[in-house]
């Protein structure tokens, strides 16, 4: 597998990526100012990491699906890394996350894929448009409603725009997860449970734990925490008083760790909260609840059925060569041939009218600096060849492809073995050596 995969392209859009309303009826779009004193419009990179996601999930719905979010006790919203990681989740894998919790740690992971803005390369000429809702206010009109125009303005752009895309493809495919698990060989059809986080809580006062080992009661005998199976409860009528109903979490201390709890439960006559934890240990000595929260990846997932160790904290997972080669043929395929994007209607797209895609041995825009556009005319463009084809000197490019809806911007070195000019035979420099590498040619 080649180190990494860089892509800058150019295409025609409006700018539909807008900002928030000026004035109360202006809607905006994202500029910034250059240094030649003109006003240049973007889509900013998390619109971009969005249109790329939705293309993919649209390509293939079941690989691509939605990693699976919740919401932090800060009120922020999160990824939840109890559902899914690195290997389980083609999107967490390509676009990274953070997940913390309040008071203990953070765990993130780096996107494998670099995104740059889309910056547009003609400037913004204070273009505005005037709009209403006439269509509808008729309708109403002629059902007898008391109908007025909705009037508001919207700031307007169409032109042609350049980003860039570069993926990490050695760190594609690998999770890093502080752990606690069992070492024993799985067989083919079990996953391994990994705590990805420890939350240390005080108990109640006056709670001793019970003779059973699975439940812990209090001075009078009753009976307030209680695991069952994997799941974990507490007594309604004894936690009532540390139940926070904005966040919903138990509280134990003062100082102590929120709990998130999943849902109130019936057992019996009597009312209990379900936890939103998986495990528990408890130390006589210094009378705290230890939880633990897992995330699970399935065995044929991974290229080795043992984890590698990191450090005395983490542990390394691998995705299968297989799996890992069919995400980066997507990425790659889906940003040739187009991505989903609009908004209010607008349909533009993303389809490159210029793609240049380079495998280089440093993850970093390479492409982006060399890309240069000399001339614009109505509904074409001129690349200055000159400058691009110098990116064959650039020491960390290794290969490069070129393609253009325009002639005057096609691209060929025959005197340079840089210069690929079939796509599927640079698709095959990138991919095709990943499983024979292993011994798995899959």
């Amino acid at each position: 597998m080649k180190n990494a995969v860089t892509i800058t392209m150019i295409f025609k859009a409006s700018a539909l990526n807008r900002d928030e309303k000026a004035g109360g009826n202006i809607l905006t779009i994202k500029k910034l100012k250059r240094g030649d004193g003109k006003v240049y419009p973007f889509i900013s990179r998390p619109a971009m990491r969005h249109y790329l996601w939705y293309t993919l999930w649209r390509k293939n719905p079941e690989r691509w699906k939605p990693a699976e979010v919740k919401l932090a006790q800060n009120g922020v919203i999160q990824f939840d890394l109890r559902k899914g990681n690195a290997i389980t989740s083609a999107e967490l894998d390509l676009f990274g996350y953070m997940s913390t919790i309040k008071g203990e740690t953070s765990i993130t992971r780096k996107a494998t894929l670099g995104i740059t803005k889309a910056e547009g390369l003609e400037p913004y000429e204070c273009d505005m448009g005037f709009y209403s809702n006439h269509g509808l206010v008729k309708r109403g009109l002629e059902q007898g409603l008391n109908a007025t125009p909705d009037l508001h303005n919207k700031e307007e752009f169409l032109g042609f725009f350049k980003v860039s895309f570069t993926l990490d493809l050695e760190r594609m495919g690998v999770e890093e997860l502080p752990y606690s698990i069992d070492t024993q060989p799985l067989r083919d059809n079990e996953k391994w449970s990994i705590v990805y986080t420890n939350v240390s809580v005080s108990l109640p006062k006056g709670m001793e734990k019970g003779k059973e080992g699975d439940k812990w009661i209090d001075k009078s005998g009753k009976k307030i925490l209680w695991k069952k199976g994997s799941e974990f409860y507490a007594r309604g009528e004894d936690i009532e008083k540390f139940f926070d109903h904005e966040t919903s979490t138990i509280k134990f201390t003062d100082k102590g760790k929120q709990i998130p709890v999943i849902e109130k439960v019936k057992i019996g006559e009597e009312e209990w909260f379900r936890l939103d934890v998986s495990e528990e240990e408890f130390r006589e000595k210094d009378k705290k609840f230890y939880l633990k929260r897992f995330t699970e990846i399935p065995i044929d997932l991974l290229e080795k059925k043992e984890p590698e160790d990191v450090n005395f904290t983490k542990k390394r997972f691998k995705l299968k060569c297989s799996e890992k080669v069919s995400r980066i043929q997507d990425v790659l395929e889906t940003l040739r041939d187009g991505l989903i994007y609009h908004s209010s209607t607008e349909n533009y797209g993303i389809v490159p009218l210029f793609f240049a895609a380079a495998i280089v041995d440093i993850p970093i825009p390479v492409l982006h600096s060399y890309v240069t556009v000399t001339k614009i005319e109505r509904d074409r463009f001129q690349i200055d060849k000159e400058v691009f084809t110098k990116a064959r000197d650039n020491s960390w490019v290794k290969k490069i492809y070129v393609q253009s809806v325009f002639k005057e911007n096609e691209i060929e070195e025959k005197d340079s073995d840089k210069f690929i000019t079939n796509w599927e035979t640079f698709l095959k420099e990138v991919l095709d050596d990943k499983c024979k590498e292993n011994g798995k040619d899959e």
